[in-house]
């Protein structure tokens, strides 16, 4: 195949000048701090990496590792270290595709367009300021497939492209079954010139791959260990994310979401998929082979996060094969440019470039809001750790860590006393008898609560679906619930149902206290029940609820060795259709405390 013409002059400076310009505009996408779990994993890996420990999870990313541990010599925190690589790779995204789409000949036009598309598409800008290994992956995957191809016709491009397919597997496997495509269009000629260049290139990406995850190996302790770490996080991905997880939507229903859609550009992400359409479709009449290798090599990555990966993240994943969707659409773009000026040259390029332009600037727009919420505020989940800091003592304080705020409070909190509790929720218990306080990612509406959210709207599916809400909440005591259904939640509120009669088990606090209650009768399915709040026996009130929402206050005696048995019933409850369950009240919320003495 003919190499790609040589650039003029104005050519070059046109792509050193983009270069340059796009690689300052991720500066504007670094994150103010920690985010995500994986975030967290990665930061306690840089002084502890043990990946049966998921610090960090398997396979152990070891040359992202081992390049933030390079730069953290020379920067003060963790976090910023791990942002510092990935926005290093994020800088060196569109040379990388620029590359790429060169060496599979499209046009200089079309191969400027698809690097400038795919560096302002909204998740590839976002997790460029990150401390995720995505971006990194990508772009070294990237340049591995336009060296390989490039070696088509240069022996040396050819092993090259070869040690960075290896380096590229470090970052992430499955780039293995991408590489192979353009590794074997490249094994051909090569084999034809020197039948033995295609095992020693075999040899050396294997080597590389070989020694990188030799080495993740040897930093977790053993080979045994590692290999049990990793077999069991691949039995956890397919049963948990994958296609052996009896609740994940059928593959065939994720199509739209992850091919044409992936983090909710809505008319953006539409746009790019037709033209990515017509790319192809102006493939088949010309028997133009270009778009289709685009295909070839980013479509192994799409079916494995149709079958494979957690649709949540798709914002996130997608940026594995969306470098296919923008080599195609600027190849789209060029076809609408032809038709559109009767194939004159100059209207073309102007036509092309304006709506190249364009496409950038709505995506500039659509992700400007998402990337100054995360450059200029902390997270949720960090806003909760710095409180915990700053309130709780060491020496007297304990803390409740819900199991989705593990690996944070795993970086944020040593020396501070605190325990997992998994996925089960703290109401009242600290059997220290001491104040103590109970963190998780959700929205309390406890009255005690202190909240911390960040607002979704775009950032919803441009991130991971997860970590909007965190909540910290005081707990005095050894009550608990009795009689009560499990706890429910949602993104805003926590509550929890009652059949005809239930229990609220208070501690003691030595003194008259006060109890608010938050509830709920479902007043559309029935009467108003009569309510009767009695504690230790003694009635306090008897009442029907004139609202469906209503709240109540009551005034308790608490002796300091007596623990406070408050009991709610009713005279009545319903049962849903569908629903075992008999439901009398829902209890939104209570606060148990000191009463207020009078003045």
């Amino acid at each position: 195949m003919t190499p790609p013409e040589r650039l003029i002059r104005s050519q070059r400076n046109l792509l050193v000048a983009l270069a340059v310009v796009v690689a300052l505009t991720r500066l504007l996408a670094v994150s103010h701090s920690i985010w995500d779990w994986d975030e967290a994993l990665f930061s306690m890996a840089l002084h502890d990496y043990d990946v049966t420990q998921h610090h960090p999870h398997p396979p152990g990313f070891p040359t992202f590792i081992f390049l933030a541990k390079i730069v953290r010599l020379f920067v003060h925190q963790d976090f910023h270290a791990l942002r510092a690589v990935s926005t290093i790779f994020a800088m060196l995204l569109f040379p990388a595709l620029y590359a790429l789409a060169r060496q599979l000949r499209f046009s200089f036009r079309t191969s400027i367009v698809a690097a400038l598309l795919f560096a302002f598409f909204p998740n590839a800008w976002y997790y460029g300021g990150t401390a995720f290994s995505d971006i990194a992956a990508v772009v070294v995957f990237v340049a591995a497939a336009a060296a390989t191809l490039r070696g088509r016709d240069d022996r040396r491009w050819y092993f090259i492209g070869s040690a960075l397919i290896g380096l590229a597997v470090t970052f992430r496997p499955q780039t293995a079954v991408m590489a192979l495509y353009p590794w074997l269009l490249a094994s051909w000629p090569r084999f034809r010139a020197r039948r033995s260049d295609p095992i020693l290139a075999a040899v050396l990406s294997l080597a590389i791959a070989g020694i990188g995850y030799g080495g993740a190996a040897a930093a977790t302790g053993s080979w045994k260990d590692y290999k049990d770490a990793v077999d069991a996080h691949g039995r956890y991905v397919i049963a948990v994310d994958g296609w052996r997880n009896p609740h994940r939507a059928p593959a065939i229903t994720l199509v739209p979401l992850l091919l044409i859609d992936p983090y909710h550009g809505n008319a953006l992400c539409k746009a790019i998929a037709a033209l990515a359409a017509l790319s192809l479709l102006a493939g088949v009449v010309r028997r133009d082979r270009r778009p289709f290798e685009a295909v070839l090599i980013f479509g192994p990555f799409f079916v494995m996060a149709l079958f494979m990966l957690n649709p949540q993240a798709a914002g996130r994943l997608s940026l594995g094969y969306l470098p296919m969707h923008a080599m195609l659409a600027a190849d789209g773009m060029g076809v609408v440019a032809s038709l559109l000026s009767f194939r004159r040259e100059k209207i073309a390029i102007a036509l092309q470039s304006l709506m190249a332009l364009a496409f950038a600037g709505a995506a500039i727009a659509w992700v400007w809001p998402c990337l100054t919420e995360v450059r200029r505020h902390d997270s949720p989940p960090v806003e909760v750790m710095h409180w915990l800091r700053h309130n709780v003592s060491k020496e007297h304080g304990y803390i409740y860590i819900h199991g989705s705020l593990a690996p944070f409070a795993d970086y944020y909190l040593p020396g501070w006393q605190y325990e997992h509790t998994g996925d089960r929720a703290i109401e009242t218990l600290d059997p220290r008898g001491g104040r103590a306080f109970f963190a998780c990612d959700a929205w309390s509406n406890d009255v005690t609560a202190i909240n911390f959210r960040r607002r979704r709207r775009r950032l919803w599916s441009l991130f991971l679906e997860r970590y909007f809400d965190t909540s910290v909440r005081g707990v005095v005591g050894g009550g608990r619930f009795i009689g009560w259904h499990d706890e429910e939640n949602s993104a805003d509120a926590t509550w929890r149902w009652m059949p005809e009669q239930a229990h609220l088990v208070l501690p003691p606090l030595g003194r008259r206290g006060e109890l608010h209650l938050m509830l709920y009768a479902p007043l559309d399915a029935e009467p108003a029940p009569l309510v009767t709040v009695s504690a230790n026996g003694a009635v306090l009130e008897q009442f029907r609820p004139a609202a469906a929402d209503f709240e109540k206050s009551f005034a308790i005696d608490s002796p300091p060795d007596k623990l406070v048995d408050v009991t709610l019933a009713v005279d009545h409850a319903i049962q849903p259709k569908g629903d075992s369950r008999r439901l009398g009240l829902r209890l939104n919320g209570f606060a148990w405390k000191p009463a207020e003495p009078k003045p």
